[in-house]
């Protein structure tokens, strides 16, 4: 029986990446696999992005690209673009200033193929300018060639589990998905952290999962992302992202475990939206520190300090938050510095 190759396609999403797009474009161009198609999206860029684009695909045959720009919508608005203009079997996510190696999408489309999984997941290793940091490895040692195939509930069950190696990261990069696990479902329009309004639906529909550390994502660390910026209340958006995830779970999984590690994981968004704004430094955030800490604290605080089984820098914050808010924000400055000197 003649085997027939997936058509994979490349959606990459840009906006003010001009020092990145370039290199970006080129590593998809570059994939080892053969029957790709880029669908490249400006979304409304204001810098050279455009410009970049063009130059980085000005020798390539049209029919390896198509190429869009759109006034600016967000990334949510600008996936669901994508989404509506899907070529291809199965598609995967690459931010304008990432990197894919050059067996990404094969190595990826192999695992699919040999498990008959409907999404593939691979861990992503953070890069900078002058380095690279293992991130989420969740199989073992960096391209170890493992695989191994879970239903959804498992998968969920790793996801809210905080602590890493067995956390899987909710990001919708990384990944390679069968067009159907989408069908009609959307990015939520204008939202930012808009991932975690989409991956328990996607995992609802999907029966075999497949995790592979034969491929890595590059993730580009920049401190002037969305996550990384300092604190302004378009955060809080986070908060409102985990929180209907967490809604999801207890919804259709009350009373288990796995509700018990949703509830787990809002409490460390508030309590990392609480750091974030401690950073921040500004006056004008204290009354929603006030009012963001009994969140943050849980129910029973002596208990989640003390006894629940939670990552030892969520301890040691709830401690200080437990203390008092002055000793919160100074506990997570000294944090900082201390991230800082290690990297």
């Amino acid at each position: 029986m003649l085997r027939v190759e997936l058509r994979v396609e490349i959606v990459i999403t840009a906006y003010n990446v001009q020092n990145y797009i370039s290199q970006c474009i080129q590593s998809a161009l570059r994939q080892s696999y053969s029957n790709c198609h880029l669908l490249i999206i400006d979304d409304g860029s204001s810098d050279y992005t455009p410009q970049r684009i063009k130059e980085a695909t000005k020798d390539v045959s049209l029919d390896a690209y198509t190429v869009v720009h759109r006034d600016n919508s967000g990334l949510a608005d600008t996936r669901n673009y994508a989404l509506d203009h899907l070529q291809g079997n199965c598609f995967t996510f690459l931010d304008g200033d990432d990197l894919i190696p050059r067996d990404y999408v094969s190595s990826l489309v192999s695992v699919m193929e040999k498990t008959s999984a409907d999404l593939v997941a691979c861990p992503f290793t953070k890069i900078t300018s002058t380095y690279f940091i293992p991130k989420n490895n969740f199989l073992g040692s960096s391209n170890s060639n493992k695989t191994e195939v879970i239903d959804n509930t498992e998968f969920l069950q790793r996801l809210t589990t905080l602590s890493l190696p067995k956390g899987i990261d909710v990001s919708s990069h990384s990944k390679l998905y069968k067009n159907e696990c989408w069908g009609n479902l959307r990015y939520p329009s204008k939202k930012n952290f808009e991932d975690s309004f989409v991956i328990f639906n996607i995992l609802q529909s999907v029966k075999h999962i497949a995790l592979t550390d034969a491929t890595h994502y590059l993730y580009r660390y920049r401190p002037d992302s969305i996550v990384n910026s300092p604190f302004n209340l378009t955060r809080l958006q986070y908060i409102e992202a985990e929180k209907f995830l967490y809604d999801k779970v207890q919804n259709v999984y009350p009373n288990t475990q796995l509700a018990k590690q949703a509830h787990i994981r809002l409490d460390h968004v508030y309590l990392n939206t609480l750091m974030h704004i401690a950073l921040t430094d500004d006056s004008k955030f204290s009354d929603l520190e006030r009012r963001l800490r009994p969140a943050a604290l849980g129910k029973r605080p002596i208990y989640s300090i003390f006894i629940e089984k939670i990552p030892i820098i969520d301890r040691i914050g709830r401690f200080a938050l437990w203390i008092g808010l002055p000793v919160f924000n100074i506990a997570s400055r000294l944090f900082r510095i201390t991230r800082r000197t290690r990297t």
